[in-house]
């Protein structure tokens, strides 16, 4: 989207998080948001409606930029005893804004990811796992560090954690190179540890029933000031960590994923054989 006038200061008040130190020039500092809503899919793969949750709520620029890219998409068509059929999605993007000519800020849509539309009851299942939330590093919380751990978990039949590891450790605390080190590494070996003893039984209804083991990822907020720090229609500023490879999956992820779209606190089945395929360009 062209450079947007008129909320920049709005949104660097937002964006204020990131707390502290004067950060190197090559620190990647970035100021995000998630959106999320719903869309109708064609048994064509053509997106025929699209509900934008809270729209009301986000900047006219946000909305405006999510609207007009997702219309352009085009899905796999969903296919049912041999033939396509229409079917619903839930949708999360994540838009960013970074700094363009004379304090105007260009918007884009980085990331998306799809799952099946689910009830209350299966939108608790996500969250059933026996997930004890791990201790806050001591030394972390001392020196003010914040942020999330995204992990990802190797799953068995009987719902144990049998391998793990932090895909990704974005931070909303700044500091130097080797005190951001730091707080990756103790946040996510504090999720790390936690994880061990988590366990996920399995429903019925769920799509890798019968495989010998699942991956499902999980984020895991560390946050010690009263700033929410979710980032679901707000804008937030946060440092993004390296992504590693998962060692045990060897698929690629859906086109246009990111961790960081997943919602804290919940288990997100990788790969899930249910969520629609993009085929065209996430953002054009």
């Amino acid at each position: 989207m062209d450079a947007i006038k008129g909320f920049a200061v709005a949104l660097m008040l937002a964006a204020t998080p990131v707390q502290a130190a004067k950060l190197p020039a090559d620190v990647p500092v970035e100021v995000g948001m998630r959106v999320e809503g719903a869309l109708a899919i064609g048994s064509d793969g053509r997106i025929t409606a699209l509900e934008i949750d809270k729209q009301d709520a986000l900047p006219d620029a946000v909305a405006a930029l999510v609207r007009s890219t997702v219309q352009q998409w085009q899905f796999e068509p969903s296919v049912r005893d041999g033939v396509p059929v229409p079917m619903d999605t839930r949708m999360t993007v994540r838009v960013v804004a970074r700094p363009g000519a004379n304090e105007t800020f260009n918007v884009r849509l980085v990331s998306a990811h799809f799952e099946p539309v689910k009830s209350d009851a299966e939108r608790a299942a996500d969250i059933r796992g026996r997930m004890l939330p791990p201790r806050y590093p001591a030394e972390v919380f001392r020196n003010g560090g914040q942020g999330t751990v995204y992990l990802a978990l190797k799953v068995d039949e009987e719902g144990r954690v049998i391998d793990r590891i932090a895909e990704q450790v974005n931070l909303r605390s700044a500091g130097t190179p080797r005190q951001m080190d730091a707080f990756r590494s103790g946040l996510a070996k504090a999720s790390l540890e936690a994880a061990r003893k988590w366990r996920f039984p399995q429903s019925a209804g769920d799509a890798a029933l019968g495989q010998p083991y699942r991956t499902l990822r999980v984020p895991v907020t560390f946050a010690i000031d009263q700033t929410p720090a979710d980032d679901l229609g707000h804008w937030r500023a946060y440092i993004p960590g390296p992504r590693s490879r998962i060692p045990w999956v060897t698929g690629a992820d859906s086109a246009g994923f990111s961790p960081d779209l997943l919602t804290d606190g919940t288990a997100t089945l990788a790969d899930d054989p249910d969520a629609p395929r993009l085929l065209t360009p996430l953002s054009g």
